[in-house]
């Protein structure tokens, strides 16, 4: 009877050791999205005389293919 109490107790330890561990984890993962959210970051709007001049015209050589709003094309912005 000592031996299986001693078993259930370490059984119980690790059960909760694991749970505490996901717990954590799961809440530092929270907070991190809480930070990344709360930035004030906005995407680049690229105007059409950009994406004109990086696609040296919309030139077929640099048409990729189809998407479902039309021709997708590869470019290269004046910055690089």
């Amino acid at each position: 009877t000592i031996v299986g109490a001693i078993v259930g107790l370490a059984l119980f330890s690790i059960f909760a050791g694991v749970l505490i561990f996901v717990i954590r984890k799961r809440r530092k993962r929270y907070t991190d999205d809480e930070e990344i959210l709360s930035m004030d970051v906005k995407p680049y709007t690229f105007s059409y005389y950009e994406l004109k001049s990086a696609t040296q015209d919309f030139h077929p050589s640099n048409k990729l293919g189809e998407g479902g709003f039309g021709p997708v094309y590869k470019g290269k912005l004046n910055d690089g």
